[in-house]
């Protein structure tokens, strides 16, 4: 009788209808021309989108995408002309550094239109689209140039409630079909996506007909199972499973079991070299897309050698390994670029503004702000004063580690004391009463207002989540090297309003806002430069009349131990400059 009813009360290993798919046949079924498709920022299946290029190659699809930053991947398809509109909060390259893009640049020449949003304002757009509500309110966007331009899907109102603040309300997105990555599934298309989580799995819950899962293994629905705290996406929402190992190349994967690989810096300096010409962009895809046939391709090309370097490299503690290397071959500290002036500077501003305010949350934005927080939060946990150090996506109370600079890096994921998403970072976190955010910028004028976007016609990177963070965190510092262009008296573009913008660091001086301006506080201080020479320096070098506080401040030059924290950090100097 017993056994009877164990096999009543027993599961499957395996469960449901079977959507494994080869991923050509895959993106042959379900993707169509003029579909809205949402790309996966976090979890970006580069192989789907290379799939997607050979299958639609001169067909003219008339694309519409939806992505949170369009990065290396959506580059390929936007050069490719697939693209008729693009809906993202950043259009740049990642790696080695953020740069513009100009294979973006001319794709946009040539008629493609975009969208500019910021980062939490497209997660929380998909996430109304999966709630199935028309609209959901933000703090974002307000006050922005992004305002005045996205009128068709954002509006500004009075708090209906009557607290006497102005609301910003999302229109809700539906996209067609997500496309993601992610490190397992089984058959019927249960999914872990994996860390970090970021957009988690809004897309592909807002998505009319679900998405088309690339994953690094195909498991059992008893793993699922035994693992469902982990799962993103129940099986209905999902089309097909196409199991590709390593198809976020080029990009880093981090997976629970310890197969994670590290992102392919070369393989995109390459392309971020070959994507400054058109005749070298197109002879870039037609290696790396067309010529490779297929994804199992794409891999025999990277060869085996290259693809376990990565693997080594994924390992959280890989660290170890590079820095007795990095060690021996630090350079001089008799000498200091412009870059590692400006990061110190900006480094003892936030231990300074930290002490005073007692600021419990500190984001940082990518490069020299993230360095910056970086070395702050080291030099504050000597004095035992703890601040928890946040990413926009969702990396919270981490350590950094050495070697690698990149804020997104894995290496930092297993030091967290919470995983959350944008939601949880930028959304709730940064709005905490105690959270302060240092960030870099394209431009920045006198009133604090900054500009990521564009310039006369030429498009920049565009907010990523900087107007998100702007408009909640309680201050906001902004770091960058000392030049005319970047520092005007007005930018053409307000990515990110001002109001609490409080402090510029460049790499000559501290501007600090008094009476709604920024006025020059602090300067360098250089051997056999006297301080009226580095005043009219720093003058000639900024785009306002420069307004002098009384006594101004010298900034000492950056000590050998911080010189030496940087570096370690930094080996490479893809953000510290040449020396």
């Amino acid at each position: 009788m017993s056994k009877e009813y164990e096999g009543i009360f027993k599961t499957e290993l395996y469960e449901g209808e079977s959507k494994v798919l080869p991923l050509e046949e895959a993106i042959k079924k379900y993707i169509r021309p003029k579909m809205f498709l949402h790309v996966s920022t976090n979890r970006s299946s580069f192989s789907a989108i290379s799939e997607i290029c050979r299958q639609f190659r001169d067909k003219n699809p008339q694309f519409e995408i939806i992505c949170l930053g369009s990065a290396l991947q959506v580059q390929i398809l936007a050069a490719t002309n697939l693209i008729k509109k693009l809906i993202a909060s950043y259009m740049g390259n990642v790696f080695p550094a953020p740069s513009p893009s100009r294979a973006f640049q001319r794709a946009i020449d040539k008629g493609m239109e975009v969208e500019h949003w910021s980062m939490l304002s497209i997660v929380l757009r998909l996430l109304a689209g999966a709630l199935d509500v028309k609209f959901i309110p933000t703090k974002s966007i307000i006050g922005s140039t992004m305002e005045k331009e996205l009128k068709d899907s954002f509006l500004v109102i009075d708090d209906p409630f009557g607290s006497g603040e102005k609301v910003g309300l999302l229109k809700a997105v539906k996209p067609d079909l997500s496309i993601l990555h992610a490190w397992c599934a089984d058959p019927n298309g249960n999914t872990i996506i994996g860390l970090p989580m970021s957009e988690r799995a809004y897309g592909a819950y807002a998505s009319r007909n679900g998405a088309i899962v690339t994953v690094e293994k195909i498991v059992s629905t008893d793993f699922i199972r035994k693992n469902a705290p982990m799962v993103d996406i129940p099986g209905h929402f999902v089309k097909a499973v196409c199991e590709t190992p390593f198809g976020a190349h080029p990009f880093s994967f981090y997976a629970p079991d310890g197969s994670s690989y590290y992102q392919d810096i070369p393989f995109n300096i390459e392309l971020n070299n070959a994507s400054k010409k058109e005749e070298a962009m197109q002879k870039w895809i037609k290696e790396w897309v067309y010529d490779v046939g297929n994804f199992q391709g794409y891999l025999n090309k990277l060869g085996f050698e290259r693809l376990m370097i990565l693997k080594g490299r994924g390992n959280p503690d890989s660290w170890k390994q590079l820095l007795p290397h990095t060690l021996r071959n630090m350079p001089s500290f008799n000498t200091f670029t412009e870059e590692e002036r400006a990061i110190v500077s900006a480094s003892r501003e936030l231990v300074k503004t930290i002490k005073s305010k007692n600021y419990k949350i500190l984001l940082a934005g990518i490069g020299m702000a993230n360095l910056a927080a970086w070395l702050a939060t080291h030099t504050l946990r000597s004095e035992n004063i703890l601040v928890d150090l946040l990413v926009e996506w969702g990396m919270f109370g981490y350590l950094p580690k050495p070697t690698d600079p990149f804020i997104f890096t894995m290496a930092n994921i297993p030091s967290c004391k919470m995983i959350t998403d944008l939601v949880g970072s930028i959304g709730i976190n940064v709005n905490y009463p105690k959270s302060m955010a240092i960030l870099s910028a394209g431009q920045v004028d006198k009133y604090g207002n900054i500009n990521s976007t564009r310039t006369d016609g030429t498009t920049l990177v565009g907010s990523g989540g900087a107007n998100d963070i702007v408009a909640r965190a309680k201050e906001t510092m902004v770091i960058m090297v000392q030049n005319k262009e970047r520092l005007v008296d007005k930018v053409p573009y307000i990515t990110c309003p001002g109001e609490r913008v409080s402090k510029i660091i460049t790499s000559h001086a501290v501007f600090e806002k008094e009476h709604g301006i920024m006025v020059l506080k602090k300067y360098y201080a250089q051997k056999g430069i006297s301080e009226s020479e580095m005043i009219k320096k720093i003058t000639q070098n900024t785009g306002w009349k420069v307004e002098l506080a009384a006594p101004l401040e010298k900034i000492e030059p950056p000590s050998e131990q911080e010189l030496s924290l940087l570096r370690i950090f930094d080996p490479e100097r893809f953000f510290l400059g040449a020396l």
